[in-house]
């Protein structure tokens, strides 16, 4: 069984970037698949953040991830 998750930091590194990764656990190892760094502090936008990641997960699923 292959399982899929996703790991996110906030704050982590001192320009304050959050940090995501989606990773399978494969034959009990963690591979990692995919990262996105993400700046969201300049933008003035509702939903900043969830469309962002949106984009990602949807790029993610057309290159194959289901």
């Amino acid at each position: 069984m292959t399982e899929v998750y996703i790991d996110s930091t906030f704050g982590a590194n001192k320009h304050g970037y959050e940090l995501y990764c989606v990773l399978i656990e494969y034959d009990l190892a963690s591979l990692p698949l995919s990262y996105l760094l993400l700046d969201t502090r300049g933008i003035q936008e509702v939903g900043k953040r969830g469309s962002r990641l949106t984009e990602w997960f949807v790029g993610l699923r057309n290159a194959g991830l289901k």
